[in-house]
């Protein structure tokens, strides 16, 4: 979205609309719960090149919205005159006002008259226009914010066409609402682009009451203000309660030591008002930067873990809420397990009641959660615990780009005493609100539903959506299915329309490529394997198994998309995903295997005789990927599992996992080296044969060379190579040649072993025109007018015996004679007639 907008003002796109393009914005400034300072930077720049280069008829221009309020005022730089701008809430601001009763101000600026004193004359001609706009939720914008620092209104700015204006004689005043008491310690800042941090220089503090502040500041940029926090330095000396009040302010994590808080939780037990603190601390500890907190978010969600599993219940169910983490622990007494829901609202949570409106969240275990657990396992599940955290800030994944992937929903997480449970039966199933409105507008981006996996990124933890699927999607909830019990959350991968374009037309090219290669390979097959001289040397019939190889590939590709479409059958799945791999890793196995024999005939000159070579290397091009393939069945049968999102992009194969680089990419790594070295090899050869043989004509010769390179590429398969070359900022040029290269893999096979070789032409001539194929047509065609000539006969049989018994009811007296001699007449004409015909 954010490289969206910066293409579209780039290229004068949307300013048409000026009102849409706002809005997308507002949505984007939504959408980031937590921008940091290169977001920042990026988006200030977007509204300003928008509120430079927009048209608008009259003196000003304003727009406003929940999220950003802007204004463009066009003035007269020779004389400028004293300017003001004011936002009031969410549909009210005004250029050059006064007071308005029964409004208070979120914020405003005063420019003074002398504001362009500074500029040349040629400076001032320049300036057309005077831009303001105000952000007015800061919550999203703490991450451009330093760990001992938090903002405390809304952000305004303000800035001159073109120009840079600074060390002003008479200071801009800035009048912001503030959010903090009066007690907090806070002051005026402005943001520096350059160093990406709030500064203070320049600007100072006028007056400070109850509900705003007052700032003066002698140049122009982003203003807001900003509230120091108080740090405690020595936690061990306080008791829980003093723990708790220490935290309320954002507390540095490194001045806070998280040992004093699990030697707290250290005992077998622990009772309802130690949980409620440690809950109430950890809940303050969220409010501090995802930075501080990175290094130790996994020992803080497992604090959460431990109170569920070591609080005394003192009935059937115990809960525990706070500001931003709630806990709920239910009883598990041994019988069988019931289903079991647990649902939690911004008012109220529940375990186990009717279905809450409008929830945060919601959970429902199967009764079939605990069935593949050992006697002993069950023994210990004594509990089920159900922890929510409103704010993400303890599940960043590092190895996800901002800008392309976020959390778009709390997350919620459920277990069973201290036990691992996956691989279920019956999966669980999660409904989790979407806390960004960003999603009505965005069709294009993809929903993930995601566990946290605290073993990813080297142990830091990271979102993973191995075993979680959307079931459902709306612009508010989001229907998640695991087989499994972890933390659950809703990635949302943003996508703009060029990224669907692409995909969608990416498709098309695979699904046609690959069903031109199934036709052209059954032809191809059908050639090798029905004239017996084109499969007598080793060439071809190495040729013919790796033709048989594509085909399979290609049929169960085109095949996939269909069979995944049965989420019920997980087997029919693991069986597609399987033969996918097994037929990839056979088709690469027969083009190495194509490269050693060249090596062997071309540089070695191997001529000796092997007894069953092709047995021998067939048992190795079938053979070695069906090892691979079962050991990586062998290894966890979830390894072949179904990817996407929704049923639109299903697909049965593995996921980016070790075992996915080791045996898919590593393979295809080594069989593309060894068929890259023979293709330099036979090249040279061919250029120094070439260099042997000056009498071809030039034309002649460059044309051969490059079907015989072409040829060659394909026969050893180097257009997979591509596949190395798929990175940033290229990527999209070599997805497509890899797309269009290896769907048409098939179909240039047939082209240059098949329709442009030689001997195969001459010997579909041979069998249409001269060979088998002419004889069986004279075979036919005779047999046609033998059954014609009979059919014929026979019809004329009928009509003269007709007629003659026509005659003998005329002339019964003539009967004898007449019919002795017109049967013998009528019997030589009969069997006469094939004869002279």
């Amino acid at each position: 979205m954010l490289e969206s907008l910066e293409t579209n003002i780039s290229l004068y796109r949307g300013l048409q609309n000026p009102e849409q393009y706002i809005a997308n914005i507002s949505s984007l400034i939504d959408v980031y719960p937590n921008i940091t300072g290169d977001v920042f930077n990026r988006i200030i720049n977007i509204v300003d090149t928008f509120a430079q280069k927009m048209k608008f008829n009259g003196t000003n221009a304003t727009f406003i919205n929940s999220s950003l309020a802007l204004a463009v005022k066009g003035v007269n730089g020779s004389d400028f005159g004293d300017t003001s701008f004011t936002v009031f809430n969410a549909s009210s601001l005004q250029v050059d006002g006064g007071p308005t009763a029964g409004l208070t101000p979120q914020g405003s600026i005063s420019l003074p008259a002398s504001l362009l004193k500074n500029l040349t004359d040629e400076q001032k001609k320049l300036v057309e226009r005077v831009i303001f706009f105000f952000y007015q939720n800061s919550t999203h914008f703490q991450g451009s914010v330093q760990s001992d620092s938090s903002l405390i209104s809304g952000i305004l700015g303000c800035s001159v066409f073109n120009t840079s204006i600074s060390n002003l004689s008479e200071s801009v005043v800035i009048t912001l609402q503030n959010s903090a008491s009066l007690q907090d310690n806070y002051t005026c800042a402005f943001w520096d682009s350059d160093s990406k941090n709030w500064n203070t220089s320049g600007c100072s503090t006028n007056s400070t009451s109850q509900n705003e502040t007052v700032c003066t500041c002698n140049h122009l940029t982003i203003f807001a203000l900003l509230r120091n926090i108080k740090l405690s330095t020595d936690l061990s000396q306080y008791t829980t309660q003093n723990l708790l009040s220490q935290t309320s302010n954002l507390i540095d994590l490194y001045n806070v030591k998280l040992s004093e808080l699990e030697n707290l939780l250290s005992g077998p037990n622990i009772n309802l008002t130690l949980g409620t603190t440690v809950i109430n601390t950890v809940s303050n500890l969220l409010d501090a930067s995802p930075e501080i907190l990175a290094s130790s978010s996994n020992r803080i969600i497992r604090l959460v873990d431990a109170v569920g599993l070591k609080l005394v219940l003192e009935g059937q169910n115990e809960t525990i809420r706070s500001t931003s983490v709630a806990l709920a622990v239910k009883r598990l007494d041994m019988v069988p397990f019931t289903q079991t829901t647990f649902s939690i609202t911004d008012s109220n949570l529940q375990i186990d009641g009717p279905q809450l409106l409008s929830p945060q969240g919601s959970i429902l275990l199967p009764a079939s959660l605990t069935q593949n657990l050992t006697a002993q396992q069950q023994q210990m599940a004594s509990r089920v615990q159900f922890s929510f955290y409103q704010k993400s800030t303890l599940f960043q994944d590092k190895s996800l780009n901002p800008n392309r992937s976020m959390l778009i929903s709390e997350v919620l997480s459920a277990s069973v005493a201290n036990l691992s449970i996956s691989h279920l039966t019956d999966n669980i199933i999660i409904t989790l609100r979407n806390i960004n409105s960003y999603m009505s507008n965005t069709q294009n981006n993809t929903l993930s539903c995601v566990f946290w996996d605290f073993d990813l990124n080297g142990g830091s933890g990271g979102w993973s959506s191995e075993g979680c699927s959307v079931l459902n999607s709306t612009d508010k909830e989001t229907v998640c299915s695991c087989n499994h019990l972890t933390g659950f959350g809703v990635l949302m991968s943003i996508s703009d329309v060029s990224d669907s374009l692409q995909n969608t037309v990416l498709t098309f090219i695979s699904y046609i490529g690959c069903s031109l290669s199934v036709c052209s390979l059954c032809i191809t097959l059908i050639t090798y394997l029905g004239f017996e001289k084109l499969r007598k040397d080793i060439p071809s019939k190495i040729l013919i198994h790796l033709c048989l190889a594509l085909l399979m590939l290609n049929l169960v590709f085109l095949l996939d998309s269909w069979l995944s479409l049965y989420t019920n059958a997980v087997g029919l799945c693991i069986s597609t995903a399987f033969f996918l791999h097994y037929f990839l890793l056979a088709s690469l196995t027969w083009m190495a295997l194509q490269a050693v024999y060249m090596y062997l005939t071309i540089v070695k000159v191997f001529n000796s005789y092997f007894h069953n070579f092709m047995i021998k290397i067939g048992i190795v091009g079938w053979g070695i990927p069906l090892v691979v393939v079962i050991i990586v069945l062998s290894i966890n049968e979830t390894n072949y599992t179904r990817i996407g999102n929704t049923s639109q992009n299903y697909f049965c194969w593995m996921e980016k996992s070790v075992t996915f680089y080791v045996t898919t990419m590593a393979y295809l790594c080594v069989v593309f080296l060894l068929t890259f070295g023979m293709f330099v090899v036979v090249m040279v050869l061919i250029s120094r044969i070439k260099r042997r043989s000056p009498h071809d004509a030039l034309n002649r010769a460059r044309l051969h060379k490059l079907c015989s390179v072409i040829s060659l590429a394909v026969l050893l398969g180097l257009t997979w190579g591509f596949a190395f070359f798929t990175w940033e900022p290229i990527n999209l040029t070599f997805i497509y040649l890899f797309t269009i290269c290896n769907s048409l893999h098939g179909f240039l096979f047939f082209v240059f072993h098949c329709a442009a070789k030689h001997n195969v032409r001459r010997q579909w001539r041979v069998f249409l025109f001269s060979g088998k194929f002419r004889k069986f047509s004279e075979r036919t065609q005779a047999v046609f007018s033998r059954v014609t000539i009979s059919i014929a006969a026979s019809l004329a049989q009928m009509s003269y015996s007709f007629s003659k018994n026509i005659t003998v009811n005329k002339h019964p007296e003539k009967t004898l004679n007449k019919d002795s001699s017109l049967n013998v007449g009528n019997s030589d004409e009969h069997h006469g007639e094939p004869s002279r015909l």
